[in-house]
């Protein structure tokens, strides 16, 4: 069955010191419906990845919910370039309590229209604020953020899922024989069920950096190596598009999902 691909190319936008061209592809995958959604917003500097879950149509509803809040909440905001610099005493920044406050409005609106067949819905979301020399992460679920630098691939978030919780506990060995109903358990996402709250963290970023954020059925598929092959190479658009299509003729069997955002 053939599905359609789309990709969306941001234009070339100023965060003062770094300029930032950014795309994104979605895939199907061999899913009947596209429950990822995406957000790529040049200017505010602003991109994200979000993964639904919750049946029949909730898993769609809840990632578009998540990422059109979030365009919603900068939209009615200024555009003023947001600070990303920590306050003291390690006190969060003033960029990151915006981001933290965008990410609870969009759990709010997750909830409130958790109705009815919509009831057990949620949604991953993982997204990227640039500003200055730095990128402010944030997530919640198993949708990656990374970085390629100098061609070393970091992956900037940790997953919040039962295998990632086993393995932090020292039990590798039991997390990798875990059976495959529960290889895709979370344990936070966005929505009525569950731990709702947001990990965040700062990293500096140079000219030539790529960043991508992604959803799992990209990121479960490819190896970190290829990953930073397919980001290494081509524009924005071009990488985007390599890395789901790549993902898709690994045999990804669910919906595929990269923004990429690259720096000059």
């Amino acid at each position: 069955m053939s599905l359609a691909t789309r990709t969306h190319d941001a234009p070339m936008t100023s965060t003062h010191k770094s300029r930032l061209e950014a795309a994104a592809a979605t895939h199907t995958g061999r899913r009947e419906r596209n429950e990822d959604a995406c957000l790529v917003d040049p200017q505010h500097a602003l991109f994200a990845v979000a993964d639904g879950m919750g049946g029949h149509v909730g898993g769609a509803v809840a990632s578009s919910l998540a990422v059109e809040t979030l365009r919603g909440f900068y939209e009615r905001g200024d555009d003023a370039a947001p600070i990303l610099q920590c306050g003291c005493w390690g006190e969060p920044s003033p960029g990151q309590r915006r981001l933290d406050m965008a990410i609870r409005l969009t759990q709010r609106a997750i909830e409130d229209a958790a109705l009815g067949e919509l009831k057990e819905m949620g949604s991953t979301l993982v997204a990227l604020q640039f500003s200055d020399d730095l990128a402010l992460v944030a997530h919640v679920g198993d949708s990656r953020a990374y970085r390629l630098r100098d061609g070393e691939l970091v992956q900037l978030t940790r997953d919040h899922s039962l295998i990632q919780a086993l393995v932090a506990q020292g039990s590798a060995k039991l997390a990798a024989s875990l059976p495959a109903r529960y290889q895709g358990v979370i344990t936070r996402s966005l929505g009525p069920l569950g731990d709702s709250s947001a990990d965040f963290s700062t990293v500096d970023t140079r000219p030539g950096d790529v960043f991508l954020t992604c959803s799992d059925g990209l990121s479960g598929v490819l190896e970190a190596n290829d990953i930073a092959s397919l980001l290494g190479h081509g524009s924005a658009s071009e990488a985007s598009q390599a890395l789901v299509d790549s993902a898709y003729a690994a045999g990804g069997s669910d919906n595929i999902t990269a923004v990429v955002v690259r720096l000059s």
